[in-house]
């Protein structure tokens, strides 16, 4: 039986490409890297049953990551600017070296939401960050967020 680690996952982004000719950076300084996916609710109620009844609508999906803050470190510059100058990045967060066959997460374009400098007297400075899927540029006809699986 083999195990997945979170040691062994890996948080990358693209700044200028397409998910065709991504050139994939890693951020190496992540520490907590969180996906979340979930539906929001529709209600689909009539008179046929005493029960609220919902099925799912629209798909929501944020990653949030805690990274090692290291004063010009140019992986959190990218991510930073991007945020700043509210552009989008390609985003994928993966269970494994996203080179190797069968590695697998989600990849999707994502705005970044939020960039918190975290500074506590005892411990390391951190940035935290949350990504959330954008609209990908026309030069890429990936529109949706996807489960990848490196082939």
């Amino acid at each position: 039986m083999s195990c997945n680690l979170g040691l062994d996952a890996k948080l990358y982004y693209d700044v200028d490409g397409t998910l065709a000719a991504a050139t994939w950076i890693e951020v190496d300084v992540a520490r907590d890297v969180t996906t979340s996916a979930s539906a929001n609710e529709s209600e689909t109620s009539d008179r046929r049953s005493n029960f609220v009844t919902t099925c799912p609508a629209l798909l929501t999906l944020e990653t949030s990551v805690t990274c090692t803050y290291e004063n010009g470190n140019t992986q959190l510059e990218d991510l930073r600017n991007a945020f700043l100058n509210r552009t989008s990045v390609l985003v994928a967060v993966m269970d494994g070296d996203i080179s190797v066959t069968g590695s697998q997460g989600f990849v999707y374009y994502a705005h970044v939401y939020s960039n918190d400098l975290s500074q506590p007297l005892t411990e390391g400075a951190t940035v935290e960050m949350t990504f959330k899927p954008a609209t990908p540029p026309a030069t890429d006809s990936t529109v949706n967020p996807q489960w990848y699986t490196v082939a």
